[in-house]
This record gives C-alpha cells, structure tokens and sequence, in this order.
C-alpha cells in the first residue's frame, strides 16, 4: 500500500479506505529507501509493513526538505517539490516552489524558512522578505488563495509588495474572492500578542495588512 514516484520524488500511501498521504522532497541528493517493519495488528501477531525513508550522504550538518499532503481520497493526487536557490546554504535558509493537483484543484505554493536565530533580509526568485517564515498559495488563475507570514514585516514578489505590514508580526489570511479572513499578532518589547487593527485586500492577488499600537 505504497509506492514511489521517482520523477517527482514523491512517496504515497495507498489505502483502500482513504487517509491518504504524499510525501514530496525537494532534494535532489537524497534517495528513497525501501524497508520492511512490522505493524501489531493485536493478539501478539505481526504484519509485514513497507515503509520509505529518505536518505542522503552528507559531512556536517544535513537537511531534509519536504512536503506532506493529504489526498483528500484522491487517488490522483500529485504534488512536486522544487528548490528555489536562496544564495546560502540550506542549513541557512530554504525555499521550495510546491505544485500540486487533488480533486482537480490546482495550486502553487511558495515557502520560505530562514534558519538564522535573527533572519536576514533576502532576495531569492521572484520573492524578497525579512522573515522568518512564509507561505503563500495561487491558484491556477495566479490569485493569492493564503498566506502565512512569521516574524516578518513584509514580502514583495518582482519588486511589488504581496504584504506590507510595517514592523515585524506574524499574520495568516485566507483569501476568497474579495473575502479576507485574517488571523494576526504582533510584539510589543514584552513579546506580549497583540491585534493588528486593520488589513484590506488591494486586488485578487495582493494582500496589504498595516498595524498600529494598542
């Protein structure tokens, strides 16, 4: 009940009865491994029960970037996980361009993880940021559909502001037509949580959030 897609680097479980997994890596250097566990199925018996990892051969530290989706009991189900180039090292910062069809919705995803104690401002593709953390979805017509931004005050994509929100905060939105639902805090020098007061969507595809004290 699972195999491995060696073009897309994709490992995915095969449930007859759904719960469903894809497990995508965007490491071209690492290779999936098949093995044999066993699965305690009660009453002290054993069942065979194959299994993938990924592996690599590395010196010094060693990372693994991937992705995991449910299917959502589609048996069609694909995802694929790119490397975006950050310029540093990926036990620095890494960046993944994630495309992926179920139930014949299609969207692409952006994601950053900056793994500096104090993130560095950076330009890697098409993106820039200062943040620790960022995830945006489009769909296939190039809407933003989410986003999710940590520790960051903005991001631009080709020299334009995706989200602009002043001072660093962390901020999730889910955009449905000219509906945003917005999910936001921003530090005060106590690290307390307090609201961003106010966001507005400019277009389909830009998000602009600003804050204020309170």
């Amino acid at each position: 009940n699972i195999s491995y897609d060696e073009e897309s680097r994709a490992i995915r479980s095969n449930y007859p009865k759904g719960a469903n997994l894809i497990i995508a890596s965007a490491d071209a250097d690492a290779r999936a491994v098949k093995q044999m566990g066993w699965y305690d199925i009660g009453y002290e018996t054993l069942m065979d029960n194959p299994y993938y990892s990924f592996e690599k051969d590395v010196t010094g530290k060693a990372s693994f970037d991937s992705v995991l989706l449910p299917t959502n009991n589609d048996p069609e189900a694909t995802v694929k996980a790119t490397r975006i180039n950050t310029g540093v090292d990926v036990t620095t910062a890494t960046a993944l361009k994630l495309e992926s069809k179920i139930k014949g919705v299609e969207e692409t995803g952006y994601y950053y993880l900056s793994r500096e104690e104090n993130p560095s401002q950076r330009s890697f593709g098409e993106f820039e940021t200062d943040a620790k953390l960022f995830y945006i979805g489009y769909d296939k017509d190039s809407n933003v559909t989410n986003l999710v931004i940590r520790d960051g005050s903005y991001i631009k994509k080709n020299g334009e502001y995706i989200i602009n929100i002043g001072e660093k905060a962390t901020v999730s939105a889910v955009v449905d037509g000219k509906t945003i639902r917005l999910d936001s805090f921003k530090k005060d020098t106590d690290a307390e949580k307090k609201d961003i007061e106010s966001a507005e969507v400019l277009t389909s595809s830009k998000i602009i959030a600003s804050s204020s004290s309170s």
